[in-house]
């Protein structure tokens, strides 16, 4: 499955930053495979499309950088995924957790299916919104619009990629 995340994250890469040097995917598509494996969101699909939101999350979070940094008003978010200081204590992590691309995608793969648990009431498009957020909720504005753009670009990917991987490139 890791020479098709590959692809995904390689579609990403080129459709969301045209101008910049793509950088080398295969470690990062290697974690995300791991992770959606170990962490699937529920459904007959619940490898792919973890696969699939953890490739959106990780192209438009932390613009597929493992050393990402982002500062906002309630501090610093780290990593492919941003994955915030403040949610660290709940995932049992150290800063150094989210710079490490397998141990983070596992992190990130368990914030999304958070996320879905406690957005379940809410339209497919939305179930990201504790993950854009930050928590507590589903109804913070900002993070109800990025899960919307994060799910319709996850949905690009589905309809533009279809999910493929045999033993040998898995």
């Amino acid at each position: 499955m890791t020479a098709w995340i590959t692809s995904v994250l390689l579609a990403l890469a080129t459709a969301l930053y045209p101008r910049t040097p793509v950088p080398d995917l295969r470690e990062l598509a290697r974690a995300i495979d791991v992770a959606a494996h170990k962490t699937p969101l529920p459904g007959e699909d619940g490898v792919v499309e973890m696969a699939v939101e953890l490739s959106v999350l990780a192209a438009t979070e932390g613009h597929l950088r493992a050393d990402a940094v982002g500062v906002d008003f309630y501090g610093t978010s780290m990593g492919a995924w941003q994955i915030h200081e403040t949610t660290l204590g709940y995932l049992g992590a150290t800063r150094e957790d989210t710079f490490d691309l397998e141990v983070a995608a596992r992190l990130a793969a368990k914030l999304v299916k958070k996320s879905h648990e406690v957005c379940r009431a809410r339209a497919w498009e939305e179930r990201l919104a504790w993950f854009a957020s930050g928590g507590p909720t589903c109804s913070v504005t900002e993070g109800l619009a990025a899960s919307r753009r994060r799910m319709r670009l996850a949905e690009w990917v589905q309809a533009s990629h279809p999910a493929y991987w045999t033993e040998a490139n898995r």
